[in-house]
């Protein structure tokens, strides 16, 4: 049988090799015996076969089909065999393919019978992909999500998360917590049934504000065990898709140490005060070594007078803030730290008028390093004034966020990559087949809402890329590259608006040596940056140049600039000046730059522009 003209029919053969050859996947022909009669180039490179001398059938009897796991994949389940079996086509399945080199490879096969005039099945089409790129991409993301599983497990703090105040999950340490010994134990019951009575509603408030996308801070509360024992806790929640569901999550810490802690220093406070009032004249001898105490505690130590003057502030407060105790003394709370006018502190300052203690979440730009802290502000009421402790929380704040990126990173690298993969996949056949049409005004409207699918689907494989890239390991693999090539390359492939002008000054045979992969993925986000920032147009410039140990990379734009408030935590993910994003882009790139050993800064002024310049060794 003429297999080309049989298939084909007015269809010349040579056009449609043509066609097959310029598709990324491999494309196969087989009979109904599962003899390859056709392959393309993309086939012949993705088995490794050898053009010189090529036979078809001999190089595939070289190649081995597997299972993922390495055992034979069975013949008899072949997409090819299923396909002329029941005469459907098959759809994505995975095959590891070991080929004549030795090299392993994970493929998505496809299959469809083709058939003659009489609707009688004459041979099949076979669609290969590779997607060994993606099962390393999702192992890796297992191994990710092991690590924060750990974390979650071995944690001190307790975590649960619930669903209509159900129980979805309660990590080991809050079911330590709440007194029970298995996850059972916890089934038929609520996470209402451990909350005191009096405090449902204010926790039920706090939920809602939190699902409208208010920012929670921590709060003291009390639960009740299931052996009946109270335990004062710190809660912080949130929204969290658990499960395909709309869940809370909530962490809760045992803070009956601190309130101990808090009712010892209520009582050496009222015991001070009494040596106060009992022993003036020699506690004003004594003032060195009562100073000397203050400065000896191992915690931040404020005092401040009623109308919020600042009577003291030890050594150890000027470790937490990196601020003197001169520049301090004698001056209002909220002037020495400003970021307190940010917040409404009504409700802390009426606890302490009734003599109750108060606690709350502030961030704090240093005054020395100009960086972004979280501090815990506990106030203890005395007769004289406010007793203030200062715990710098920064650190668990952010390992916190990191644990919520990793798991967002393995849900969206599993559940969203894979479709996302189908449809770019649909849209350039469906592109491919509108080349054929005649023109008129559908085909033009169609190709252009393909254009703009296109564009979405690159924008959302942007963000699995960044949650993906700030979650994994990384590990640089150098190589000699030339940056000018590699900055043009960006250029001509980066959907930049007609009205912003772009400028590279970079010399022809500037190279260092990098990661090229990481180098790519740090300028292209900042590139995407710069062309966010210049809505109505502007200039985009891309400089490099070199010294006795660094190359200097320079990209520049004349855009909206950097509002002062932003710039402190400007590398912090989730941070974003744009309605659209997720504040996960310039986090990526400053973890890459670090990764190749470098260093990232930044210069901008509001409405003037922005200038980010990266740093790398020359060795």
């Amino acid at each position: 049988m003429d297999f080309s003209s049989t298939l084909l029919g007015t269809i010349p053969f040579k056009s449609l090799e043509t066609i097959l050859d310029s598709i990324p996947s491999g494309v196969a022909i087989t009979d109904t015996k599962g003899r390859f009669l056709y392959i393309n180039s993309r086939g012949i490179e993705l088995f490794g076969f050898n053009t010189l001398g090529f036979n078809l059938e001999e190089e595939f009897t070289k190649i081995k089909a597997l299972k993922r796991d390495g055992s034979p994949f069975p013949e008899r389940e072949m997409p090819i065999f299923n396909s002329v079996r029941s005469g459907e086509p098959v759809r994505n399945v995975e095959v590891m393919i070991k080929r004549a080199d030795g090299k392993r490879l994970h493929i998505l096969v496809s299959s469809a019978p083709l058939y003659d005039a009489n609707s009688i099945i004459i041979a099949t089409i076979v669609i290969f992909n590779d997607i060994t790129k993606q099962i390393q991409t999702e192992m890796e993301l297992k191994e990710s999500e092991d690590r924060y599983r750990t974390v979650v497990e071995t944690t001190v703090n307790a975590i649960v998360v619930h669903l209509n105040g159900r129980f979805l999950f309660a990590n080991p340490a809050a079911l330590r917590l709440f007194g029970a010994e298995t996850s059972q134990d916890l089934e038929n019951r609520k996470i209402w049934d451990f909350i005191v009575p009096s405090l449902r509603k204010s926790i039920e408030d706090r939920i809602s504000e939190s699902t409208e996308g208010k920012r929670i801070l921590p709060n003291q509360e009390e639960i009740i065990r299931l052996d009946g024992r109270r335990v004062p806790v710190e809660a912080v929640g949130g929204p969290i898709r658990y499960a395909g569901k709309n869940a809370i999550l909530v962490i809760f810490r045992d803070i009956t140490r601190q309130v101990g802690l808090a009712e010892k220093l209520t009582e050496y406070t009222s015991r001070l005060e009494q040596l106060v009032e009992a022993r003036t004249r020699q506690i004003i001898e004594n003032e060195k070594q009562y100073h000397e105490i203050y400065d000896s505690f191992g915690e931040a130590l404020i005092a401040t007078d009623w109308e919020f003057n600042v009577i003291h502030w030890n050594k150890a407060a000027e470790r937490v803030t990196t601020l003197k105790a001169a520049d301090a003394l004698g001056k209002k709370l909220y002037t020495v730290l400003p970021e307190m006018t940010t917040i409404d502190v009504t409700p802390y300052f009426e606890a302490l008028q009734q003599k109750k203690p108060a606690r709350f979440m502030m961030n704090v730009v240093s005054h020395e390093t100009k960086k972004l802290s979280i501090f815990e502000i506990s106030t203890y009421p005395s007769s004289k004034g406010i007793i203030i402790i200062i715990e710098d929380k920064t650190e668990e704040e952010q390992n916190k966020r990191l644990s919520a990126i990793g798991a967002t990173a393995g849900m969206v690298g599993h559940d969203i990559r894979n479709p996302l993969q189908a449809i770019e996949g649909d849209l350039y056949l469906l592109k491919e087949y509108l080349v054929s049409m005649p023109k008129s005004q559908t085909k033009i409207e169609v190709t252009e809402s393909i254009d703009e699918i296109n564009k979405n689907v690159s924008y959302i494989n942007k963000i699995v890329a960044d949650l993906q890239d700030y979650a994994r390991q990384l590990n640089p693999e150098y190589s000699a590259v030339n940056f000018c090539s590699l900055a043009q390359d960006l250029i001509d492939h980066t959907d930049i608006p007609s009205n912003i002008e772009v400028s590279l000054k970079v010399d022809a045979d500037f190279t260092l040596k990098t990661d090229p992969t990481l180098v790519r993925r740090a300028v292209t986000n900042l590139i995407i940056n710069a062309v966010q920032a210049m809505p109505t147009g502007g200039k985009l410039q891309i400089e490099a140049q070199k010294t006795d140990s660094e190359a200097q990379i320079t990209i520049s734009d004349n855009g909206t600039g950097i509002p002062d408030e932003v710039k402190p935590k400007l590398f912090t993910p989730m941070t974003t000046t744009k309605a659209k994003g997720q504040g996960l882009g310039l986090a990526v790139v400053k973890r890459i730059i670090e990764a190749l050993k470098g260093s990232i800064s930044f210069e901008s002024e509001l409405g003037e522009g922005t200038e980010f310049i990266i740093r790398l060794p020359l060795d």
